[in-house]
């Protein structure tokens, strides 16, 4: 419901803005040949994701959709049609299909369809990157870098900036990622819910950064402090991420930084 909502309210009589102008008007994908997809002013920006066969796999689940919900489905076109002036709120609650319960680390088969077709951008401006990962899988991600041609000779890469997948989903993430893809600032969005940032996730991307790369000074910056989590487990998760975050910093002397939001917004510099 909420992704039909969101595409009436940026449907090109609502905005007057062509979609997907720099790619054709066609939906943004893996395609070949590979090379840079578009530029934005000054930055190049490569997709590494979705591939057709996720995106195939989500109109299936889309179609299905619109097939046994009929009825709410006319009521949403009904609703957008008479109101254009202000976004609807989000729909309370979350599917349970979404909740992560196992301790699965990368199990690729936990990714809903809609997440393993999340946009996977990798984005270039004067010598600096910017990998982001949507709520893709690990694998999906590295072969994406693979199709564009952006890993080295040994099958690696180090970014200026990683948006750390789904939140830091343990479902999301595997130690040959974290050993192949490495980054000066780590960016986690999740506020607790659902036990994201994963405990395990998060321990296993610091263990390897401190294996693998001892020397290398990083900063993990989190939108959410536990002062400003949702109250309950999540502000509760949200504690014991800061003491395992302190930790791995007190262990890596001055080679791990972190950052809690607190406010409204940070900058990160890169």
């Amino acid at each position: 419901e909420e992704a039909i909502r969101v595409s009436r309210r940026i449907a090109a009589e609502q905005l007057s803005i062509p979609l997907n102008a720099q790619f054709d008007g066609r939906l943004i994908m893996v395609r070949t040949p590979s090379g840079r997809e578009a530029r934005i002013g000054k930055m190049d920006v490569y997709v590494i994701g979705p591939f057709a066969e996720d995106l195939s796999n989500l109109v299936t689940e889309w179609d299905k959709w619109l097939r046994e919900h009929k009825e709410r489905l006319a009521k949403l076109r009904a609703k957008a049609a008479s109101d254009a002036d202000a976004i609807g709120n989000a729909a309370a609650g979350v599917s349970a299909a979404l909740d992560i319960a196992l301790k699965d680390l990368g199990d690729r088969t936990k990714v809903t369809a809609p997440n393993l077709a999340s946009l996977m951008l990798l984005v270039e401006e004067e010598g600096k990157t910017v990998l982001l990962t949507g709520d893709g899988h690990a694998d999906d991600i590295l072969a994406g870098l693979g199709s564009q041609g952006r890993l080295d000779a040994q099958g690696n890469i180090h970014v200026d900036v990683l948006k750390v997948q789904h939140h830091g989903s343990e479902h999301n993430i595997t130690d040959e990622f974290c050993r192949r893809v490495g980054a000066d600032q780590y960016i986690f969005c999740g506020n607790g819910k659902h036990e994201n940032p994963d405990l395990d996730a998060l321990d296993m991307l610091l263990r390897v950064q401190r294996e693998k790369r001892p020397g290398q000074k990083v900063k993990l910056w989190f939108n959410c402090a536990s002062a400003q989590a949702p109250a309950g487990t999540p502000r509760q998760h949200m504690r014991v991420v800061e003491k395992l975050v302190a930790k791995h910093a007190g262990a890596a002397g001055s080679k791990i930084a972190a950052r809690f939001l607190t406010g409204s917004s940070f900058d990160v510099t890169v």
